[in-house]
């Protein structure tokens, strides 16, 4: 039971927080607790604080604490985001479950960007299954953009082995749920993923309402036969129409909504429990889930929570630290007030209602498809806590001359056609200016001239697009082209750097910009700065400042790739560029009008279907049937703890 202090201002002290078992209420779970996966994350710190006298067993899930041991959930991804349930679902009811054994002093803590307050203090003792219920009902609706957060002290020897936020509020729906994975050649990544999705949906209450498709353009998967997993091989046209697949069997399977996630799936299961639920509970049926992102160096960073596409991308939230609390509050607080019309969200974690996906994907093969799918439809953004994708490798370590070519042409296309992104012709030109001053400084020439045939390939409008959906040609000839950005194996040490120009230095830099990074400067080659850079600093575009030279090694220092100042290239590549720009801006209206006149046809189920057909179809009966299924059929939701 528990015995609240004087000290609580919202607490109705005559309320009987343990419920009789014949007469308790059926309860939907909003948020299970997330317990530390060091597979995914090494520091607990993301999911709980363990303060003093507590030992934590994440593989058992279970924390036992000492007289006087301390816990708290003030973490980023155990607090409650009680502004998102209230202003997304109408959230008026809510309890807490604690599951465990002995006696605590528990505190629940109203957060704010601006300090705390306690919504509840009290002694916390569980009934004979280990359970205690405790109503935070009372006063909620006088709670304002602030996140509800729990802290335990124990009375003795005691263990807390469950914790979850649960409402007796009825949901508005029963989501029928198909998880979408595309992957190429990546199989160990896909068996583990199967295997983490089948168990948790065998032991979630809702796992029935769960699919998984995995879309396999390398062909190379092997899977058993499944009812929850289904596996489609498919023709190589990249993450665009791999998702576009996961698309067309969502619909095949009668689903009501989809979550489109990478092939590793390297999220905690029950962010799926929290997604789910959420869009059981949502007042606006475009309520869209997106997920956040971190990255191998830093896996408890920000890269990315949600972002904004305007001339270029701006994630949100970068480099924010999950483990440092008023960070985390910071991040979930802003991200409850309203989102910009050009926020989108990255296809790594991307849960949304079908009704709503009136454009299917834009068949850009990869880089891009998930800015176009968010901006081109209705859809409304949210992040919840916990829902991240630990990924296992570096972005910054994409970039080549193939990826930057992929950049450019979406840079270009998203503006052209969509109406809400429409540039004036000055700023519209400053994109493709960019890509190639940033190449041409660094002494990048292969990445110059596939700029150029990503701005050529833009001119000739969709048709192109329409005839190239798996990029097959291209892939090829740029692959073909390379003769300046090539990496070699290194042998022995890597050179030593050598400065002239001192970079960071501001008048050494107009220097060089006036002279084009060497251009108009005899012998650069013998008397400008050999770089040597780690493989993600490529992007660094002031380092290069003064380098006649640049030497980029790679993570592990087994490979190397040096570029080299070329005034013939420079010059060659400079005279291409201008013309192509040229055409670009005197031609702007026509492909624009080009653009969003076949805009329609490219983002649609017809034209996915035409690039399908050609595959081998999957037997209907290796399929659920699930084309005949309805709400109204489905089980009701039952009360779960989990």
């Amino acid at each position: 039971m528990v015995n609240t202090d004087p000290r609580c201002n919202f607490w109705d002290f005559e309320n009987v927080a343990i419920l009789a078992k014949n007469s308790a209420p059926a309860f939907t779970t909003l948020q299970t607790l997330m317990w530390p996966h060091p597979d995914l994350c090494d520091d607990v710190r993301v999911a709980v604080r363990l303060h003093t006298k507590a030992a934590l067993n994440a593989e058992r899930a279970a924390i036992a604490l000492a007289d006087g041991g301390e816990i708290s959930f003030d973490t980023a991804f155990n607090l409650f985001p009680l502004p998102k349930w209230q202003d997304r679902c109408g959230l008026k009811d809510l309890w807490l479950r604690l599951e465990g054994s002995g006696v605590f002093r528990m505190t629940v803590a109203c957060v704010t960007l601006h300090g705390a307050w306690d919504y509840l203090v009290g002694i916390v003792e569980f009934d004979d299954d280990g359970v205690a219920m405790i109503d935070l009902s009372k006063g909620l609706a006088e709670v304002k953009d602030a996140v509800l957060v729990f802290s335990l002290i124990a009375r003795g020897e005691s263990k807390l082995t469950g914790a979850f936020w649960q409402t007796q509020q009825k949901p508005l729906r029963d989501p029928r749920l198909v998880l979408g994975i595309t992957t190429f050649k990546r199989e160990a990544a896909v068996m583990s993923t199967v295997a983490k999705f089948k168990t948790f949906a065998a032991n979630w209450l809702h796992g029935d309402r769960l699919h998984l498709v995995v879309v396999d353009n390398g062909q190379t998967v092997k899977l058993p036969p499944s009812d929850s997993v289904t596996l489609v091989p498919n023709r190589n046209l990249g993450g665009s129409g791999g998702f576009a697949r996961c698309l067309r069997e969502a619909h095949r399977m009668d689903a009501t909504h989809a979550l489109f996630m990478d092939d590793d799936a390297s999220v905690d299961m029950y962010a799926i429990e929290r997604v789910w639920t959420l869009l059981a509970y949502a007042t606006d049926t475009a309520t869209t889930v997106i997920g956040g992102l971190t990255q191998a160096a830093a896996p408890t960073k920000v890269w990315e929570s949600g972002a904004v596409f305007h001339q270029t991308c701006r994630s949100f939230f970068r480099d924010l630290d999950l483990t440092h609390l008023p960070s985390a509050m910071h991040l979930e607080l802003h991200s409850a007030h309203p989102l910009p019309q050009d926020y989108y969200g990255g296809f790594w974690f991307f849960a949304f209602a079908l009704d709503h996906a009136k454009h299917w994907p834009f068949p850009f093969f990869v880089r891009g498809d998930d800015i176009n799918f968010s901006l081109a439809n209705d859809f409304s953004f949210v992040t919840l806590p916990g829902v991240v994708s630990f990924q296992d490798q570096d972005f910054s370590d994409k970039e080549t001359s193939l990826t930057l070519y992929l950049d450019l042409r979406n840079h270009l296309i998203q503006h052209l056609a969509l109406p809400k992104l429409e540039l004036s012709l000055r700023k519209f030109a400053t994109i493709p200016v960019f890509f190639l001053v940033r190449a041409l400084i660094q002494n990048h020439w292969d990445t110059m001239l596939t700029l150029n045939m990503a701005m050529e390939d833009v001119m000739r409008g969709p048709e192109f697009f329409a005839a190239n959906a798996d990029m097959t040609e291209r892939r090829t000839k740029i692959n073909g082209l390379r003769r300046y950005e090539i990496w070699k194996p290194l042998v022995g040490e890597p050179p030593q750097p050598v400065i002239r120009f001192d970079p960071h230095s501001r008048p050494s830099r107009y220097f060089m910009k006036a002279m084009l990074n060497g251009l108009f400067l005899p012998f650069f080659n013998l008397l400008g700065n050999h770089q040597v850079l780690r493989r993600n600093q490529r992007g660094d575009m002031r380092l290069a400042w003064g380098s006649s030279k640049i030497t980029y090694v790679d993570k592990d220092a087994k490979l190397i790739m040096t570029v080299r100042h070329d005034k013939a290239a420079m010059l060659r590549l400079g005279v291409k560029s201008l013309k192509n720009l040229a055409k670009l801006t005197l031609t702007y209206r026509a492909i624009k009008a080009k653009w969003r006149s076949g805009f329609d046809d490219l983002t649609s189920q017809r034209f996915w279907e035409g690039q399908f057909k050609t595959e081998a179809a999957v037997p209907d009966q290796a399929k659920p049937d699930r084309t005949k299924q309805t709400a109204a059929a489905q089980p009701p939701l039952a009360s779960s703890a989990s």
